[in-house]
C-alpha cells in the first residue's frame, strides 16, 4: 500500500467552517493565514503544523494535486463526452441549422 493514500484521503476531504464546507488544502492555507504566514508552505518551512494534519506536509499536497490533475481528463476529453450526452432535439437543429446559415422555410 503506497504510504500517501491516507494523507491523499485526508486531502480529499473537506472542512466544516462557519464559512461552509472548504477543500483540506484551502483550509489549511486560510489556517496559515490565521496564524501570520503568507502560506501553509511558509508555516510547515517554520516547523508549525496544524492539528490532524502534522504529517501533510507541501510536498505531500503538491503530490495530490499533481496525480488528480493526471485522473482528470482533459477539457477536449469532457466536451467529447458531453457533446456525446446531449440528445439533439428539434429545438437544438434549428438553431444548429441557423448557426450554419441554413434557414427554415
Amino acid at each position: 500500500m503506497d504510504l500517501q493514500q491516507p494523507l491523499f484521503e485526508l486531502l480529499n476531504t473537506d472542512i466544516k467552517t462557519n464559512v461552509g464546507r472548504i477543500p483540506a488544502p484551502d483550509y489549511l492555507e486560510m489556517r496559515a493565514g490565521e496564524y501570520g504566514y503568507d502560506s501553509y508552505a511558509e508555516m510547515y518551512e517554520e516547523g508549525c503544523r496544524i492539528v490532524g494534519y502534522e504529517k501533510v506536509s507541501p510536498k505531500v499536497i503538491e503530490e495530490w494535486q499533481r496525480q488528480k490533475e493526471q485522473a482528470r481528463p482533459s477539457l477536449k476529453e469532457r466536451l467529447a463526452r458531453e457533446q456525446e450526452n446531449v440528445p439533439l432535439d428539434s429545438g437544438n437543429q434549428k438553431k444548429l441549422q441557423a448557426h450554419k446559415g441554413v434557414q427554415e422555410l
